[in-house]
């Protein structure tokens, strides 16, 4: 299957090659860090939000906000549709870079795409056994220089997901991370949004 598009990983890119061929050479290029086929793969056209045996995500996070757009105050944002989880990091333009990071935790796959990325910035999927269990984790990190930067995930009926913000490596603080189409604070960072049957 061919990749469409580049994908960075913390300083390698993976560039456009096919199957197993651009798997091999992930592989190879990261050495010690493990990305399965899943993470090549487009993203999931499967409805989470309501197909899924593992309950719905809290309405808190569901939905895009209206009040969303390149330029806001430093935060970050978070939602859920149908088509999975998006990430989206702002500070006002008139002040220098600021450098987001995040880590996403899973026990289901995780298939990421960059959005609006530049250059130096950076993305990984990577598991890991814990305990028995393969934990998937996804890690970023963006130099922001006042529009957006982003990511789009699936994790296909996760039961429950870690999030975890910094800015300029210091938690961003509770009420700065912003949640669902209403734009709801966090109440801590770290968090996890675990679904409910």
């Amino acid at each position: 299957m061919p990749i469409n598009n580049t994908m960075k990983v913390w300083g390698s890119k993976v560039r456009k090659l096919s199957g197993f061929t651009a798997i091999a050479a992930a592989t190879a290029a990261l050495a010690s860090v493990a990305i399965g086929p899943a993470a090549f793969a487009s993203p999931s056209a499967v409805n989470d939000s309501t197909g899924c045996s593992t309950g719905v995500l809290p309405s808190a996070l569901e939905g895009v906000p209206a009040s969303f757009h390149s330029g806001l105050a430093l935060g970050t944002w978070v939602w859920h549709t149908p088509s999975g989880y998006s990430i989206r990091d702002t500070h006002p333009q008139n002040r220098q870079d600021v450098a987001f990071s995040g880590v996403v935790q899973s026990a289901t796959p995780i298939v990421a795409t960059g959005v609006r990325l530049e250059k130096d910035d950076l993305f990984a999927v990577t598991s890991s056994v814990v305990n028995h269990h393969t934990l998937y984790t996804l890690n970023f990190t963006f130099e922001n220089g006042g529009y957006t930067d982003g990511i789009d995930f699936t994790s296909s009926c996760a039961s429950s997901i870690t999030f975890k913000f910094r800015a300029d490596g210091a938690l961003i603080a509770p009420a700065r991370v912003l949640m669902g189409a209403s734009a709801v604070p966090a109440a801590t960072n770290a968090f996890t949004a675990g679904r409910a049957l």
